[in-house]
C-alpha cells in the first residue's frame, strides 16, 4: 500500500503507519526537515527508540506540498489521511477533493 499524509510535519503518524505499508509520503506546507536542520529522521529514530519502537525511515518520505494542490497523479495512493491539519487549510473542501483525486477508486480517505 502507498499512503499519503496531509499535514504530517512531525512524522510520528507516518512512522507508526510505516510498519504496515510499502511507502508513506508525509506532506506539509513547511518542510519539516528544514525546521530540524536536516536532522528530522535522526530525531524520529531517537524518539521511537526511546519508546521501544523502530522508526521505518526506509519507507517514509517527507515533502513540502499544499493540500489544496497536491502534486501527485490521480489514483496514486491506496490511503490518504490527515489528523489535525484540515482546520488550518484555507479551503478544506478543495483539499478534500484533492485527497479523493489522488486516492485510487476503492481506496481509503481518512480525515
Amino acid at each position: 500500500w502507498r499512503a499519503l499524509e496531509i499535514g504530517g510535519g512531525g512524522g510520528v503518524l507516518a512512522g507508526l503507519l510505516g510498519h504496515h505499508v510499502s511507502h508513506v509520503i508525509a506532506t506539509d506546507l513547511v518542510n519539516p526537515d528544514k525546521q530540524f536542520e536536516g536532522q528530522l529522521a535522526e530525531r524520529l529514530i531517537e524518539k521511537f527508540d526511546r519508546h521501544g519502537e523502530t522508526f521505518p525511515s526506509d519507507v517514509i518520505e517527507f515533502l513540502s506540498a499544499d493540500a489544496q494542490r497536491l502534486p501527485f497523479r490521480d489514483g496514486w495512493f491506496d490511503l490518504t489521511y490527515s489528523q489535525n491539519a484540515f482546520e488550518h487549510i484555507p479551503d478544506p473542501e478543495m483539499a478534500l477533493r484533492e485527497c479523493i483525486r489522488v486516492t485510487r477508486p476503492g481506496g481509503l480517505v481518512y480525515i
